[in-house]
C-alpha cells in the first residue's frame, strides 16, 4: 500500500469510517478506492473484544492476502502488512473475506476489498463484498508465533484471521472427526481423562482438566465440506495407506490461518507440518507370560442382523440394530475382528458389544470365522442365548485345548439383585474355568455398565459435574451388587480366584473401580501398566474403560497385563466402514477393528493358600 505521513493516514482513515458510520446512502455513492488510497485498519474493525463494533457497517481495507481457501472456506484472509500493525497486542490485524469468485487473489497478494462487516459464527468477516482489487505483491506479514499452553482460550482472538506458526512440536491427540472434517486436534502432549488420574473430588482433578483445554487447539483442512475428498494428512500430503499417522505421533512448525468455526479456533493450513512418527504400529500385543491367556474385547457393535434402519433387533426384534450397514460392511468387519482375537492368541475371551440375538447368531458367525482361520487351535462359545433386553451384550469365547468350562454360566441382573440395574447395565456373565495343564480353576466375569453419554436423571442419578458423567451411581451400585454376588460363588465352582473384565465405563481412580478396591479387587492394569496406560480414547483424553481386576488369591497368579494399541491410536477412516471415494483406505488387518483396545492377562494357575 502506498504509505500516507501518519498524519493524514489518520485523519484520512477517520473520514472514511465516518462516511462508512453514515449509513448505506454512502454505499451507493462511494466507489472502491485506488491501490494505496486510504482505508479502514483491519485492527480497528476487530477492536479488541470477541465481536466487530462496526458489525453492519461497511468496511474498505486494504491488506496482505495471508491465506487462499476460496475453494474450501468460500474466501480468503487478509492482514495488515507489518508496518501498518497497531502496537495493540489485543487487536487482531486479520479479517476473512467472504467472496468465492473463481477469479480473485492468491497467496502474498496485495488486495484492496469494500464489504461489510459480519460476525459469522464467532468469525469477523467482510461479507457482501462489493469489490476486490489486486495491487500486487512485495509487502510483508510476519506470522505470529502461537505456543501452547495458552494464557486462556479467548486471548486467541487476537490473533483472529492472522498468520501464525507453532514452532514447538506437539501431538496429534485426536482425530475422531478426521473422517468427517479432516479435523485433528493437537496437543502439547498426549493427554489424560482427569479421573483416569486424579479422585473425581480432588482440586488435583479440575486443574488437569484446565490444563487439557488450554494445552490444545484443532488442525483443519482449509475445507467446510463433510468428507472432502482427498482427506488431507499435517504433512499437507493425501492420506493415505502409504502415509498414514497414530495418535502420539507428532509434527513440527504447524503454519496457516487462525480461523474460528463451529466454536471452536483451530489453523487452517497453508502449507504442510514437519511429521514424525513416534508411535508406530505393534504388530502384536507384547508378551504377559504365564502358561494361560484371557482377554477382554469390547467389539464396537459386531452384529449379523443388517443395519438397515429398521427396529428389528435386541431380543425381541423390537430395537434398532448397530455395527455394518450391509453385507460388504460386516464382512471387512469380520475380517478386522477375526485377525485382532487370532493376534491376541487368548484361551478364554470376554466380548462386549455382540448382537443381543437368542439364537447367538453374530458370535456362532464369529467363532466359525475364527475356527475357519486358526489353523486347527479352535474356540467354542459359552451358550446363554439373549442375555437381558439390550441390543447388545457380553459373551465367552475359549480354547478347549486349554481349558474346560466347570458347571453352569451364572447371569447377574436385577432378579438376582436389586442394586444391580439391568435396563441401564448390561447383565454380567460369569464362568468357572479349569485350566487342562493345571487342572486348577478360576471364574471369569465379563461387564459392560451404563455409559456415561446418556442420562439417568429419572433415577436421581444426574451428571453432577465431577467428571465421572451420567450414571455414577448406577454403576458403583452394580458393582456392588456384583462384589456380593460373587463371593456367593454363583457358579459353583469352589475356587476363590476371580477375574473380573469388562468395560466398567469407569475411569481408574472414579467411584466405581472404587468399589472392587475397597473390596480387595487388585487393578491389573493399574499394577502392571500404570496410571497412564489407556484402551480408549475420547474428546483428546486417554484413559482406560475397560478393565481386569483380579480377587486376592487371584491376584499373585498373574504374571503380565497388557493393551494392545492396535484401535485407539489408529484414525477411524481406516475402519471397516464405507466412506465412498476413500475405499483404498480398508485393509483387511487387524488395526482400528473396534474403538477400544483388547486388554491381554498372563495367569499362573496354582493351588491358592488354604485350599
Amino acid at each position: 500500500m502506498i504509505k500516507s505521513t501518519p498524519n493524514f493516514r489518520y485523519l484520512a482513515t477517520l473520514l472514511v469510517l465516518l462516511l462508512t458510520l453514515a449509513g448505506d446512502g454512502f454505499r451507493t455513492v462511494l466507489a472502491i478506492g485506488a491501490c494505496g488510497d486510504v482505508a479502514i485498519f483491519i485492527h480497528d474493525i476487530q477492536g479488541t473484544g470477541l465481536a466487530s463494533s462496526k458489525v453492519g457497517k461497511l468496511g474498505e481495507i486494504e491488506g496482505i492476502v495471508v491465506g487462499d481457501f476460496r475453494d474450501g472456506l468460500g474466501g480468503f484472509f487478509v492482514q495488515e502488512e507489518d508496518a501498518d500493525a497497531d502496537s495493540d497486542a489485543l487487536s487482531s490485524e486479520g479479517i476473512f473475506v467472504y467472496h468465492s469468485a473463481d477469479a480473485g487473489p492468491t497467496l502474498g497478494d496485495i488486495v484492496r476489498v469494500r464489504g461489510q462487516v459480519r460476525e459469522f459464527h464467532d468469525l469477523t468477516e467482510l461479507d457482501a463484498v462489493e469489490a476486490v482489487i489486486v495491487c500486487g505483491k512485495g509487502a510483508a506479514v510476519t506470522p505470529a508465533r502461537l505456543t501452547l499452553p495458552l494464557i486462556a482460550v479467548d486471548r486467541l482472538e487476537a490473533l483472529e484471521g492472522m498468520a501464525v506458526v507453532l514452532p514447538q512440536t506437539l501431538y496429534l491427540s485426536e482425530y475422531h472427526d478426521f473422517a468427517r472434517f479432516n479435523e485433528i486436534l493437537l496437543s502439547k502432549e498426549r493427554q489424560y481423562q482427569p479421573t483416569q488420574m486424579h479422585r473425581p473430588d480432588s482440586v488435583e482433578r479440575e486443574r488437569l482438566a484446565q490444563t487439557n483445554s488450554l494445552g490444545r487447539i484443532l488442525l483443519d483442512d482449509g475445507r467446510r465440506r463433510r468428507k472432502a475428498d482427498p482427506p488431507i494428512h499435517p504433512d499437507g500430503r493425501p492420506f493415505d495407506a502409504n502415509n498414514r499417522f497414530r495418535g502420539g505421533d507428532t509434527v513440527v512448525n504447524v503454519t496457516g490461518v487462525l480461523d474460528q468455526a463451529f466454536g471452536s479456533y483451530r489453523i487452517q493450513p497453508t502449507r504442510g507440518a514437519g511429521f514424525t512418527v513416534r508411535n508406530p504400529r505393534p504388530p502384536k500385543p507384547p508378551g504377559v507370560g504365564g502358561s494361560l491367556r484371557v482377554a477382554a474385547f469390547n467389539l464396537r457393535n459386531y452384529f449379523t442382523t443388517l443395519d438397515g434402519g429398521g427396529a428389528v433387533c435386541g431380543p425381541a426384534s423390537n430395537r434398532g440394530c448397530r455395527g455394518a450397514g450391509n453385507a460388504f460392511e460386516l464382512k471387512r468387519q469380520r475380517i478386522k475382528i477375526i485377525g485382532a482375537i487370532l493376534a491376541l492368541d487368548a484361551d478364554i475371551v470376554g466380548l462386549i458389544e455382540i448382537e443381543n440375538h437368542p439364537r447367538d447368531t453374530a458370535l456362532s458367525d464369529l467363532v466359525a470365522g475364527l475356527n475357519a482361520a486358526a489353523d486347527g487351535v479352535g474356540y467354542r462359545t459359552i451358550d446363554t442365548g439373549a442375555i437381558g433386553s439390550d441390543t447388545i451384550k457380553v459373551a465367552l469365547i475359549y480354547r478347549p485345548s486349554a481349558v474346560s468350562p466347570v458347571g453352569n454360566f451364572a447371569i447377574l441382573d436385577k432378579s438376582v439383585d436389586s442394586g444391580f440395574d439391568d435396563s441401564r447395565n448390561r447383565p454380567v456373565l460369569a464362568q468357572t474355568f479349569e485350566e487342562k495343564e493345571s487342572a486348577q480353576r478360576f471364574t471369569v466375569a465379563v461387564n459392560h455398565l451404563k455409559s456415561k453419554g446418556s442420562a439417568c436423571d429419572d433415577l436421581g442419578d444426574p451428571d453432577t459435574g465431577d467428571g465421572q458423567g451420567n450414571c455414577n451411581l448406577t454403576r458403583k451400585s452394580a458393582l456392588r451388587a456384583e462384589v456380593a454376588w460373587l463371593a456367593t460363588d454363583p457358579t459353583g465352582g469352589g475356587d476363590p480366584d476371580f477375574l473380573l473384565i469388562g468395560d466398567l465405563n469407569s475411569y481408574a481412580r472414579e467411584d466405581p473401580v472404587g468399589v472392587l478396591r475397597e473390596h480387595g479387587y487388585s487393578d491389573l492394569v493399574d499394577r502392571f501398566l500404570g496410571d497412564r496406560a489407556y484402551s480408549y480414547l475420547f474428546a483428546g483424553t486417554l484413559g482406560y474403560l475397560d478393565h481386569a481386576l483380579a480377587s486376592p488369591t487371584l491376584a499373585n497368579q498373574v504374571t503380565g497385563v497388557t493393551i494392545w494399541h492396535a484401535n485407539v491410536d489408529e484414525p477411524d477412516i481406516l475402519d471397516y466402514q464405507t466412506r465412498p471415494g476413500r475405499e483404498g483406505l480398508y485393509v483387511p488387518d487387524p488395526f482400528r477393528a473396534s474403538d477400544h483396545d483388547p486388554l491381554l492377562i498372563g495367569l499362573e494357575l496354582r493351588r491358592a493358600t488354604g485350599d
